[in-house]
């Protein structure tokens, strides 16, 4: 009979977990502490442009030409991975044939000078016999000159060029001004341009395109609605292409991209960007799934609801499953709560413009789960122990082989799933199905890491609250970019050299000089780093991060800056708080911590571009603010933008006596 009730056991969890998909890791970063620094505060540019703008007019004045240089001598890229074996890649950033704009102005003063240049190649008897032209009344003169042009044109012969043999040949690239006034060359990129996802355009919007560097906009291009198409003329094959609908009063309604060094294939002479689909604002979205589902046309139970941003938006989720929260800005990360009658509730760290999947697990089947490893490992477990539990990925396909730990806890033993879908304690590493699970995991902000044969594979972080499943895929690709990292003083943009460790690098390193490119897998998932600045002026500090991100901005903070706000608004210390200190590039804006409405207000300080106290309860666009003496906890740090009312917000971990610095771009 034992082994019968246990056999019941097993086959109810092989049930329970077919339908599973979704989880992840990551890495544990220690907190950074205060170093007495004693040396005054010294502003070393007194500039009205926010410091990662600063830093480009300091630093980034001379690459353009060779930049191009270098592409254009690059040539084609055979991928021959088994996997595509006859896909090849175009050149890219060719050179297109690109035509000056011809204007004719019906103006008299343009029809005298083109008349009068025809006039200098007239034989003396036609010169006679346009004479009798000057005796017209002025308006006459002018209708004469416009006929005779016309005629010029008409009865020329079209079965020969018009373009002299000696004519100097035109360049296949046009001509640009960058910001420092000198001349330079620039690359046109055309392509279909289309509006999805119930966005309409009418008379009181307009679609914008423009090449974005690093959160700096660059050069503006042309739309044709009629053809569905756009042009820009970039002046350097970095950064993004943005395409935008913005309605009277500024707002954005949509968006699409693409990045440069993704962007063009040669067709023929010319070069042919991606298409650039503009959808709807980022936000939340994604689908729930009952982990155990037995009804495909309800696909979560009744009751079912999710909350956002710690309760911001609560929301009742219908059969179908679809979950999302609007007004959110692009990059803004919440951990979503999902709960049911007879379920244990799971919470998820979301990223907004990445539709994620979440479950829901019966009460049953944990226990199940629990029973089953308490008897496997002889160990006894609280009635609702905490799990974390995932699925290992390599480009969305599960991979064997991968060993997942848990950096607060390394010597948590993690569970592996075996081809039977069953858990299997002779398995050290995850099978052909990619499964793991932690049971009896502590509370709070947890960091889970993959590595094979030494080497990181990806990482995760999670969220784990008591009583609940904590979800987070473990995903990977073989798809890396170079993106640019900046180091520089928060308010001169001065750059300076640091240490860092990077959840997605298994190594630190160094970048001197403030400035390096460094290889990300392109996953979209938060990351952490530490900061270790070169020097005794700068405190050590944690920085959130995207593997997606076009460019990475690390703004450095001197402890003398805010230690002196802080002694002169005569702010209280509070045992085991930390700061967080967060720049805007956008728009005007208020922050508070979701869920946190006793926070003493007098804790908020706002600052402008150059880093001086604001007076009053609101912060400026370029500016940014100071949270002190926030609790240890795991928070979500919320900003409200006053133009667009829209929602910036980051899930922050918040360590006694450290440093955490927030960029929103």
């Amino acid at each position: 009979m034992g082994w019968m009730l246990q056999d019941k056991q097993l086959v109810r969890f092989i049930f329970l977990i077919a339908a599973v998909a979704s989880f992840g890791w990551s890495s544990y970063i220690g907190g950074p502490r205060f170093v007495a620094i004693y040396d005054p505060l010294i502003i070393k540019a007194q500039k009205s442009s926010p410091a990662y703008v600063i830093f480009e007019e300091l630093f980034e004045v001379k690459k353009i030409n060779e930049e191009w240089k270098f592409v254009n001598q690059k040539k084609p890229i055979l991928l021959t991975s088994s996997l595509r074996p006859s896909l090849q890649f175009s050149r890219q950033f060719e050179n297109k044939l690109v035509l000056d704009e011809m204007v004719i102005q019906k103006s008299p003063e343009s029809i005298q000078v083109a008349d009068s240049n025809r006039i200098l190649n007239l034989k003396d008897q036609e010169l006679e016999d346009l004479q009798w032209i000057e005796s017209l009344p002025e308006r006459e003169k002018v209708r004469v000159r416009e006929a005779q042009i016309r005629n010029n044109v008409l009865d020329q012969d079209w079965k020969h060029s018009t373009e002299s043999s000696d004519r100097p040949k035109i360049e296949n690239t046009t001509r640009l001004e960058n910001q420092n006034g000198k001349e330079s060359f620039g690359q046109s990129i055309s392509g279909p341009i289309e509006i999805t996802g119930g966005l309409a355009i009418t008379n009181e919007h307009h679609i914008e395109v423009r090449r974005s560097s690093e959160g700096v906009q660059r050069e503006l291009g042309r739309v044709d609605l009629s053809q569905g198409t756009y042009n820009i003329v970039v002046g350097e094959p970095s950064g993004t292409i943005i395409a935008r609908l913005v309605d009277k009063e500024g707002r954005t309604l949509g968006e699409g991209s693409f990045r440069l060094n993704q962007a063009a294939t040669q067709v023929g002479n010319s070069l042919r960007g991606p298409r650039l689909r503009v959808r709807p604002q980022p936000d939340f979205s994604g689908v729930a799934n009952n982990f155990y589902n037995t009804k495909p046309s309800e696909v979560v139970p009744a009751e079912t609801r999710a909350t956002f941003v710690k309760g911001i938006n609560d929301v009742k989720i219908k059969s179908d499953g679809i979950i999302n929260m609007e007004n959110v800005t692009k990059g803004s990360s919440t951990v979503l709560r999902v709960a049911a009658p007879k379920y244990l509730q799971t919470a998820q760290i979301i990223v907004s413009g990445q539709e994620f999947k979440t479950f829901i697990y019966p009460e049953l089947m944990i226990k199940a789960l629990k029973e089953i490893i308490s008897e496997q490992r002889a160990m006894t477990y609280s009635e609702d122990p905490n799990v974390v539990w995932g699925k290992v990925a390599l480009d969305g396909k599960p991979i064997s082989g991968v060993q997942v730990s848990l950096e607060s806890d390394p010597d948590l033993e993690p569970v592996y799933f075996n081809q039977f879908l069953l858990p299997d304690p002779n398995l050290k590493v995850t099978s052909e199905n990619g499964f793991y699970a932690f049971v009896n995991v502590k509370t709070g902000f947890q960091s889970l890491v993959g590595s094979r044969s030494d080497t990181i594979f990806g990482y995760a972080n999670v969220m784990v609250e008591e009583g609940s499943v904590a979800l987070g895929d473990i995903d990977s690709t073989i798809k890396f970019e170079p993106v640019p990292i900046k180091i520089f003083d928060a308010f001169s943009g001065e750059a300076h050299s640091a240490e860092i460790s990077m959840q997605s690098i298994q190594d630190d390193f160094l970048i001197e000089g403030g400035s390096k490119s460094i290889n990300l897998p392109q996953v979209s998932r938060i990351g952490m780093m530490q900061v270790r600045s070169i020097g005794d002026d700068y405190i050590s500090a944690r920085y959130l991060y995207n593997d997606s991100d076009e460019f990475i901005h690390i703004p450095l903070i001197q402890y003398n800056w805010l230690r002196s706000i802080k002694v002169s608004l005569k702010i209280d210390d509070t045992p085991n708080g930390g700061i967080v200190v967060g720049f805007m590039a956008e728009e005007d804006f208020e922050v508070f911590i979701a869920g946190k409405d006793d926070f003493n207000q007098r804790n908020i300080v706002y600052f402008d571009v150059q880093g001086r106290v604001l007076q009053n309860r609101k912060g400026l666009g370029g500016g940014g603010f100071i949270l002190y003496n926030v609790p240890e906890d795991t928070h979500e740090i919320v900003m409200i933008g006053s133009k667009t009312q829209k929602i910036y917000s980051r899930v922050l971990p918040v360590d006694p006596n450290s440093l955490s610095v927030l960029t929103f771009h």
